[in-house]
């Protein structure tokens, strides 16, 4: 039995009669697919340490660049405050003078210590007695941000001097009695008394710990602490972080931004675009930065 073969056929040729190059070999194996879900979870994990990192930066910027600015501005403004009313302080206005030769302290005290007050300077905690009045009265303050004003507290000594005056009263002096750091729930010094008393308190160790420094100071006879009827909080708390100012002004601009170029958006220039969005945008990230504020230790 005869077996055909089948004869190839000739390469086919070109107009000017050179053969047409055969095409190239297909691949035998395909290299798999990239797996989608992961280069989507590596994209998050990047965008989000790039965030971090942006607002990392950013807090560094507000404490040392716009803090500063910030604190001044508002120490200014309770000095003039001082100057011009008087009568029991409210919550904001300044509530009297503190002086501590000892480390060139002279500061004007605003009434209240919750952390948006304490961007103005020292602040009497409400509830305790103004100060120069009888019992303990409370002071606490920063000693690393916004105007630092305590940065030296934990540098008294027993025997130094602390002379306040109420926006209504005459000046008072205090000899300190006791400098010492404690733990952020221990509350034993800001007990009320029967004497004339004042604490200041400060943070201590860096922007995130939580030990305080205090410093107790009695004018007169020193008859110590009462024993607490109810507990003591540490510290003062802020507005909520939905509802507030900054919250509302963080919605506002940046909303107010992404709608202005929404609509300017084909119609002028990008750099028009730009120069007319960015005010607003500095002014959600300026907010933004004012609520991240409120999220850090309170004495710091």
């Amino acid at each position: 039995m005869t077996t055909l073969y089948e004869v190839p056929a000739p390469p086919a040729e070109t107009a000017d009669g050179t053969p047409t190059p055969a095409p190239a070999a297909t691949a035998a194996r395909r290299e798999p697919a990239a797996d989608p879900w992961k280069a989507d979870l590596w994209r998050w994990f990047m965008l989000t340490a790039l965030a971090l990192v942006a607002l990392s930066v950013a807090v560094v910027f507000l404490d040392h660049f716009i803090a500063p600015v910030l604190a001044r501005a508002r120490h200014r403004a309770l000095t003039a405050d001082l100057l011009a009313q008087h009568g029991a302080p409210t919550p904001g206005q300044a509530a009297g003078l503190l002086q501590i030769p000892a480390i060139g302290l002279n500061a004007v005290v605003v009434e209240g210590d919750r952390p948006q007050d304490l961007r103005a300077g020292p602040g009497h905690r409400r509830g305790t007695p103004q100060l120069g009045q009888a019992g303990n009265t409370v002071l606490t303050g920063h000693t690393n941000r916004w105007g630092a004003d305590f940065v030296d507290l934990a540098k008294l000594a027993k025997g130094d001097r602390i002379v306040v005056e109420s926006r209504v009263g005459s000046p008072t002096a205090y000899v300190v009695t006791v400098v010492q750091q404690v733990g952020h729930d221990d509350v034993r010094l800001l007990r009320a008394s029967t004497d004339h008393r004042i604490t200041l308190v400060a943070g201590a160790g860096g922007m995130f710990s939580r030990r305080r420094t205090i410093v107790q100071a009695v004018s007169g006879s020193n008859f110590g602490l009462k024993r607490a009827v109810r507990p003591i909080p540490p510290d003062t708390a802020g507005p909520p972080l939905v509802g507030n100012v900054y919250a509302l002004a963080l919605l506002l601009t940046l909303g107010g931004a992404a709608f202005a170029a929404s609509k300017l958006r084909g119609r002028v220039r990008a750099l028009t675009v730009a120069i007319m969005v960015a005010p607003l945008v500095a002014g959600g990230l300026m907010a933004l930065l004012l609520e991240v504020d409120l999220l850090l230790p309170a004495l710091r």
